[in-house]
């Protein structure tokens, strides 16, 4: 193991390693993957980005709000899958900052002498968090902060209370990089078409999360965005799902870390139970996958007869001993994953 800091890191990614794997922010995995081209390094980066939360109508409001102090509080909020941001539709937010709020109060009663409150894990990422605070202010946020202490003790622990800030915009500090701490910035909107929208046009995240009850809604809302990985009506937990792959798109990561579910290459090595093809071609034109190969072209595991992805695997008939688990819908793009087959 060798320690340093950014010069350290510098000089290791500039060495002609085999293979270079890199955790760590969208900014410095730019400088890594640089650095590693001038010797042709293959490179692995798992990055993270800004992960939105988008609260449908039809969301409980405070099951929402359970999950989200559960997963933004992780850590401190210091996790690549962190939720970033949340979209709410316009008129409920004040409901959602009063039960976001209380949950947070409920996990952590103080902040200051609480040894389960985790800190900034550096004094230069705290002063970013709090001028991300400050422009926000400056530029007509509103900002509750749940438990407050004095700045000093603040700073003396470097335990930042949660800050929950409304009335955000785009041009604010806190929208343009990944928050990584205790921020919550919150945005509304009018129809779930523009949540998903504002979603798109940004830089790819490592996760996406979707709270509500209404299935074409969610489905409009994996449909029409790109991130690493989706959980629904909760946060962070499709990393958990050992059988789904894990990575990012583009900002967000390079090559996913576990490229192939445990169970699809067992399922490939059975013949004729799975076939590719891509969206669009004739059903079963592509021949039958052979044992441990595997299709050039993103691919999702699903159901035989679903039509609105790119590219899929369909199942053989159940006689062959296919047959699939459902499991938390993903939209990871290398290898995109609604649910997970096995062999019966």
């Amino acid at each position: 193991m060798i320690v340093g800091g950014a010069d350290v890191g510098a000089a290791f990614a500039r060495l002609p390693l085999d293979h270079l794997i890199f955790t760590g922010s969208t900014t410095v995995g730019r400088h890594i993957m640089r650095a590693a081209a001038e010797n042709l390094v293959p490179v692995t980066l798992e990055l993270g980005g800004k992960s939105p939360v988008i609260v449908g109508e039809s969301a409980s409001i405070a099951k929402t709000a359970t999950s989200l102090a559960f997963g933004k509080m992780m850590n401190g909020g210091q996790l690549c899958l962190s939720p970033d941001y949340a979209l709410l539709p316009r008129g409920r937010e004040d409901e959602f900052v009063n039960a976001f709020a209380g949950e947070i109060r409920s996990m952590y009663p103080t902040v200051f002498d609480n040894p389960d409150f985790t800190g900034v894990f550096n004094d230069a990422h705290f002063a970013r968090l709090a001028g991300y605070i400050e422009d926000a202010r400056k530029k007509g946020a509103r900002v509750t902060i749940v438990n407050p202490i004095e700045h000093a003790e603040q700073q003396a622990s470097r335990r930042m209370p949660v800050h929950i800030l409304q009335d955000v915009t785009e041009d604010m500090a806190v929208m343009q990089d990944e928050i990584f701490g205790p921020l919550l910035p919150i945005m509304s909107y009018d129809d779930i078409a523009d949540a998903v929208s504002f979603v798109a046009r940004r830089a790819k995240p490592l996760g996406l999360y979707y709270f509500g009850e209404d299935k074409e809604e969610e489905a409009f809302v994996v449909d029409n965005t790109q991130s690493g990985g989706v959980t629904v009506n909760d946060v962070l937990l499709h990393y958990a799902q050992e059988d789904l792959p894990f990575g990012g798109i583009g900002p967000s990561g390079w090559v996913p870390t576990m490229a192939w579910p445990r169970r699809v290459p067992d399922l490939l090595s059975r013949p004729g139970c799975v076939k590719a093809r891509r969206a669009g071609d004739a059903r079963g034109a592509a021949p039958a996958l052979q044992s441990g190969t595997a299709a050039a072209f993103p691919i999702r595991a699903s159901p035989a007869g679903d039509t609105k992805t790119r590219a899929e695997l369909t199942l053989g008939p159940r006689s062959a001993g296919c047959r699939c688990e459902p499991m938390k819908r993903t939209n990871t793009r290398a290898f995109a994953t609604a649910s997970v087959c096995a062999l019966a």
